[in-house]
């Protein structure tokens, strides 16, 4: 685990943010605000419900429309994506994580040798 990553407590998506705290302040229709943005109805459906992720042109779109950065919507996808790619590592990353390059070759080889035991279970 990385120093100051707080792995523990899933990070929110940028999409609920915007539909949670951001869209109700506006008060305007979620079709209008996907037509300012340049994209479908559904697309920022998807965006909103967090099933789609913030690219960085929308998030450059989103920052420009919302007067703030396009980096803090990345940012904050950012931290979603490798929240979700820890999860997804799960025991591979702990045996990568337990590696140091004081160890040398014999433990790289066990700790190959230890995912693949994972693997065949």
């Amino acid at each position: 685990m990385v120093e100051g990553d707080n792995t523990m407590r899933k990070p929110t998506h940028p999409g609920e943010i915007l539909r949670l705290d951001i869209l109700p302040n506006t008060r305007i229709p979620i079709t209008m605000i996907a037509r300012l943005l340049r994209i479908s109805r559904q697309q920022l459906h998807r965006i909103l419900m967090g099933e789609s992720p913030v690219t960085p042109m929308t998030a450059v779109r989103l920052g420009a429309l919302f007067k703030n950065d396009a980096q803090f919507w990345l940012n904050l996808q950012a931290k979603y994506d490798i929240w979700q790619a820890r999860q997804k590592l799960g025991h591979d990353l702990e045996v990568l994580e337990s590696l140091s390059p004081a160890n040398g070759r014999a433990a790289a080889v066990a700790a190959l040798e230890q995912m693949v035991e994972v693997e065949a279970k």
